[in-house]
């Protein structure tokens, strides 16, 4: 038997204190179970009215949670975080699936129709993943992504917009910018020869730059056929082609 020694009415719920230990009841409970002070409680009744006050806590949390879409694996964290147990997380989200404010396979389908610009297939697999969303589910909505119609568009744009670096440095640029998107290598690889004359760097004036700076810098310490092959060589790692190199060296 429990017995209710104080009451305190706070903002949003009641405080009550049994044996100098405090509880906090939601007034749906306190209204339900007629709960006052002096009250004494038998212990199954006292159990049930735990359980469902707790209940609502925690409901009252998730859907505050719930005004930024989740996945259930998201809210059993959020909800553990805040110190459920396990059986009541469970029934909460039990709760929430039933009134449609958790769907997996929704979450899945919003997300890559949302990020599927932003990031390619693998990368959205992956955090799909650490959502914890079933992966059966990822691979059904991933697999409608069509790579080919986002990279012919985002591709051309992103070489157009690449104009200080030589036209091989671009497109090795562009190329690891979309693979590490997520995208697909091979896909990514063709689209970009496909895609390769939209490149507007004018590669004979930035080599002329390149030149002059390494000049500057190398001529203080070497000179002669030392220093003509060492520009060279350095210009040609920065992509440039070996026929525009002897045009600068001459």
């Amino acid at each position: 038997m429990k017995t209710i020694d104080t009451v305190k009415k706070l903002k949003n719920s009641y405080q009550i204190s049994i044996l100098d230990q405090i509880y906090e009841i939601e007034p749906e409970i306190w209204i339900k179970f007629h709960l006052r002070a002096g009250l004494e409680i038998e212990e199954k009744l006292w159990k049930e009215l735990s359980n469902e006050n707790d209940f609502l806590k925690y409901y009252k949390l998730g859907i505050i949670k719930l005004k930024k879409m989740l996945t259930k694996y998201e809210m059993k964290n959020y909800l553990l975080s805040k110190g459920a147990n396990e059986a009541i997380v469970k029934q909460v989200i039990a709760k929430f699936v039933e009134r449609k404010y958790l769907d997996d396979s929704l979450y899945a389908k919003d997300y890559i129709r949302m990020k599927k610009y932003l990031s390619g297939p693998l990368v959205l697999e992956h955090e799909l993943k650490e959502k914890g969303v079933d992966f059966e589910l990822i691979k059904e909505y991933v697999s409608l992504i069509d790579e080919k119609e986002i990279l012919a568009e985002q591709i051309p744009k992103k070489l157009s917009s690449i104009k200080n670096k030589s036209k091989r440095q671009a497109l090795i640029t562009v190329k690891t910018h979309f693979i590490r998107k997520g995208y697909s290598m091979d896909i990514v690889s063709k689209i970009l020869d496909q895609a390769s004359s939209h490149y507007q760097g004018d590669e004979m004036k930035l080599l002329q730059k390149d030149y002059d700076k390494l000049y500057l810098r190398l001529s203080k310490k070497l000179d002669g056929y030392e220093l003509s092959m060492t520009i060279k060589e350095k210009l040609y790692q920065k992509g440039y082609k070996l026929d525009d190199i002897q045009k600068v060296l001459k």
